[in-house]
């Protein structure tokens, strides 16, 4: 594995493909680090949201793993949202990876959990979280809130309380948008 200062050396390259109406536009994008990571989500624009979601992330091989790639293609497909107009993140949070990443680039306190099922809010915080998805990373139950909520555990975060200035942005291969 090339590094350099201990990180991975590599362009995250992204496409972005326009899957919705004129009215409430949505976008899929996808961020490829070569063969080392993936991550693709979406981004909905309209009159009542604009929200990012990621559907997906992945590091290549376990080696590969704990070495920054997941924490590199988030903030790259999270600058990209901003960019595009995005002011909240949603996404399912089913490991304790997922969570602690989330609490690394945007604090513990900005993270707000929610049925992804029903979209209700959860009246939960970090701590509580930690133990829902050690058990669904266990596949124990437990713990009583993993049958109430389970795997459907989501995180959202207020990305206009996020500062993505200073975080890189993909290379776009394939372009059906406008940036804001």
């Amino acid at each position: 594995m090339n590094r350099n200062q201990g990180r991975v050396v590599g362009e995250i390259l992204a496409s972005t493909t326009k899957t919705g109406q004129r009215s409430n536009s949505e976008y899929d994008i996808n961020l490829t680090l070569g063969k080392s990571g993936v991550i693709n989500g979406s981004v909905r624009l309209g009159h009542y949201e604009n929200v990012a979601a990621v559907q997906f992330l992945r590091i290549g091989t376990p080696a590969l793993r704990r070495h920054g790639l997941g924490t590199r293609l988030m903030q790259a497909f999270v600058a990209q949202s901003v960019d595009m107009g995005a002011v909240e993140l949603q996404s399912n949070c089913v490991s304790q990876d997922a969570l602690y990443m989330r609490a690394k680039l945007f604090g513990t306190h900005l993270l707000e959990f929610y049925d992804d099922e029903t979209g209700c809010t959860l009246p939960i915080d970090f701590e509580q979280a930690l133990l829902i998805t050690e058990d669904i990373d266990n596949r124990h139950t437990h713990i009583e809130d993993y049958k109430t909520w389970g795997e459907h555990l989501g995180v959202s975060v207020d990305l206009s309380l996020i500062d993505v200035s200073g975080w890189e942005r993909p290379r776009i291969t394939t372009n059906e948008i406008e940036l804001r």
